[in-house]
């Protein structure tokens, strides 16, 4: 458990430094082998930060005041752009995450300190102790009720938010308060097209906005639709229904103004 211990307080700190060169490198010349290294590095870092958290359980030996706020860092940086989206979209925040890496190593060097040397790392003398402890488990096992649900509500959040992100070309954004729309503006001389992506059911204020959002004078709308010249559909497509059981309304509430 010593040698599992210190590879992982290693690799945290490893994982650290990486992060924090490469993101003052990145400012001025990015480095594609670097941020290979660095996501592999830190998907090493995760294995071991949940299979160490289990480990607390086991072993009580392993400080947890030590440990545990290491874990819940390398648990809360991947999804923390996921939760908080203006997160991700600053350009420090990588920087500021890097560097509160590198000073939660402080934990451990301070807690092994062995009278004037300090260690990041465990000492022998620190497993003496009896290795399992029933009370330990115990304790952790009932913690763990209500915690283990929030983290897989988190992760489960997290992996349907980058399932969008990868899918819906960045049009779609799940967010803790919902599903949002978001559109891309390309401009060209006097031109401008907005490409605004649309959702068959949503609150009515969305629809509004985007219809007030459009510019009077010489505009163009283009919206993707369904024809059935050849009466194949037996009903009519209505998602009125739907919506009003949602608390929402339908697409076909939307009116733009003009021919």
């Amino acid at each position: 458990m010593r040698a599992f211990a210190n590879l992982f307080l290693t690799l945290f700190a490893a994982d650290g430094a990486l992060s924090l060169f490469h993101e003052i490198v990145s400012l001025s010349y990015p480095l594609p082998a670097i941020t290979g290294l660095r996501e592999f590095l830190a998907s090493v870092v995760i294995v071991m930060a949940v299979a160490a958290y289990f480990c607390l359980g086991i072993d009580q030996r392993l400080p947890k005041r030590v440990f545990l706020p290491l874990i819940l860092f390398v648990c809360w940086a991947p999804v923390s752009g996921s939760i908080f989206p203006s997160l991700s979209q600053s350009s420090t925040y990588g920087l500021v995450a890097a560097a509160g890496q590198l000073l939660l190593c402080l934990l451990p060097v301070y807690h092994f300190r062995s009278g004037s040397q300090a260690s990041l790392v465990m000492a022998e003398s620190m497993f003496k102790a009896p290795f399992f402890s029933l009370r330990n488990t115990l304790i952790f096992a009932t913690a763990n009720l209500f915690v283990l649900p929030l983290v897989l509500a988190l992760f489960v959040f997290s992996a349907a938010h980058s399932f969008l992100e990868t899918n819906a070309s960045g049009f779609m954004r799940l967010a803790p308060d919902g599903l949002h729309m978001a559109e891309k503006v390309y401009r060209r001389h006097d031109s401008t097209i907005r490409l605004a992506a649309m959702i068959h059911v949503a609150e009515k204020k969305y629809y509004q906005e985007l219809v007030d959002s459009v510019a009077e004078g010489r505009t163009l709308v283009l919206a993707e639709g369904v024809t059935d010249d050849r009466n194949l559909l037996r009903d009519q497509l209505d998602y009125g229904k739907v919506a009003s059981y949602l608390g929402l309304v339908s697409q076909q509430e939307m009116q733009f103004r003009g021919r």
